[in-house]
């Protein structure tokens, strides 16, 4: 359960068009370990800018939920997908846009780097109208975490601009006597989820040094450009790429007995929706850093052309039982893993009144492509075949917080036959990755991947999140 896929209340550091369905709708059964063959996915051209619904308007009450069938407007077909990830989505409770990774200097520094921008009900469980939106920006050039945002419901000062095709949106907050703050992410050619976009990240934010606490802050400017070289893929289930965050303890039991652990299985033998326990939850899994810089007080601090990040482009609702959940001391450790072409989500959630739920999850970027153009997962791991250990021997203690971090994990995945189909070590880059925002504190960065994949050596870099219990 990352920081995309929870409320920014408690996480801040971090349509249907007419169209032209794409070739290949066949489906993953949901079988964890079996791959699939590559399909074409859409072409790149213009979306048709007549949506049978007003994205502007339309604030009925929406959730994201499973089904076997095309339901959703973004299910349907390539333009469906398109205008779903560039459009407003008021009737969800919560919609984002992150993008995090890591960029690489000319002179061959690896630094972290976030930047998320989301909007959220103000009140979970509730049907408060109210809208709080918070955009951000972390870096990390080896003295811990600087990160500057903008947050609170939009106002005459703190506004937020929004275009959809071309793909923009941007977060700027603006007083009569100082130079505008903002947060800006766009579509400079291409469309957005498509291969070949390529996408400008831009930010100008008064930040904070988290190994400063309570010292100056320092003026932040960041400028990244991306371009997108797999198109957008789908980390759920169904045509929809419904993601569950956990399982009630009747589905666990059910999920990990007649179904072997597999979630996918389930779901396609009882077509139960799992209604707001989940998002819509799809990413672009290889984005290849062209150019960026990074400056702090007007000096330039780094600067370079390599890197790689993950884009991440969630929706999702709350009723009141999910909101118990989410808020009743759910903690989860994630790496988001960055492989050459193979992106996987290796994780476990945990919370006392629904138990765990491990997950590891592989997106390929020649796999096959569903529908609506988006890359279907070509792998998932049953739940008792995933194994994420800290190492208790490599730890770092911040001096700010007092809390005590694992620096290296290790991810055994089991095959079919019990042998192991990958053996992965996360070792953390960085030790200071600490962030403490809004009286939640999470350590959050970049970890360095070794290991082997399907008997391969392997090796990349993996996002990490990991939410202790308690501080959410």
């Amino acid at each position: 359960m990352p920081r995309k896929l929870l409320p920014l209340v408690v996480s801040l550091a971090t349509a249907a068009v007419l169209g032209t369905a794409c070739s290949s709708t066949s489906a993953v059964s949901g079988t964890p370990g079996t791959d699939v063959a590559s399909a074409k996915g859409c072409d790149s051209g213009a979306m048709v800018d007549q949506p049978l619904f007003s994205p502007a308007t339309d604030t009925s009450p929406r959730a994201a939920s499973y089904s076997s069938d095309a339901v959703a407007a973004q299910a349907k077909d390539c333009e469906g997908m398109r205008t779903f990830l560039a459009t407003p989505q008021p009737g969800f409770d919560l919609q984002s846009y992150v993008f995090y990774g890591h960029l690489e200097s000319s002179d061959g520094e690896v630094i972290p780097f976030s930047t998320m921008t989301q909007r959220q009900a103000a009140e979970l469980g509730t049907t408060s109208s109210a809208a709080l939106r918070v955009s951000a920006m972390t870096v990390n050039t080896g003295d811990g975490v600087t990160i500057g945002g903008i947050d609170g419901v939009p106002s005459a000062t703190e506004t937020v601009s929004y275009t959809t095709n071309p793909f923009s949106l941007r977060t700027q907050s603006a007083t009569t006597d100082a130079a505008p703050q903002y947060v800006d992410a766009r579509v400079v050619e291409g469309q957005l989820g498509q291969p070949g976009a390529v996408i400008e990240l831009t930010g100008q934010l008064t930040a904070e040094k988290m190994s400063r606490p309570g010292g100056p802050t320092v003026p932040l400017q960041v400028s990244v450009r991306l371009r997108d070289v797999a198109g957008v893929g789908q980390w759920g289930y169904g045509p929809s790429g419904f993601f569950p965050q956990w399982l009630l303890p009747g589905q666990h039991a059910a999920v990990t007995g007649e179904h072997g652990g597999d979630v996918g299985a389930y779901l396609a033998a009882t077509g139960e929706p799992m209604t707001d326990q989940g998002s819509y939850y799809y990413s672009s899994p290889v984005v290849e850093v062209e150019s960026f810089t990074i400056s702090e007080g007007g000096s330039v601090v780094a600067s370079g052309t390599g890197g790689e990040v993950l884009v991440d482009y969630v929706t999702q609702s709350f009723d009141a039982a999910a909101a118990a959940v989410v808020e009743g001391g759910v903690e989860w450790s994630e790496f988001s893993t960055l492989l050459g072409g193979r992106t996987m989500k290796v994780g476990v959630v945990e919370q006392s009144s629904v138990g765990t739920l491990p997950y590891a999850i592989e997106l390929r970027a020649d796999g096959h492509h569903l529908a609506n153009g988006s890359l279907e997962a070509s792998r998932r791991w049953p739940i008792g075949s995933i194994t994420l250990t800290p190492d208790t021997s490599a730890t770092w203690t911040s001096p700010r917080s007092g809390k005590t971090y694992v620096m290296r994990y290790t991810a055994e995945l089991a095959g079919h036959d019990g042998s192991s189909s990958a053996s992965l070590t996360y070792e953390a880059v960085i030790d200071d990755q600490e962030l403490s925002v809004a009286g939640r504190t999470v350590y959050e960065g970049l970890y360095r991947v070794t290991g082997t994949l399907d008997g391969r050596t392997v090796h990349g870099y993996a996002w990490a999140e990991i939410q202790p219990s308690g501080t959410v």
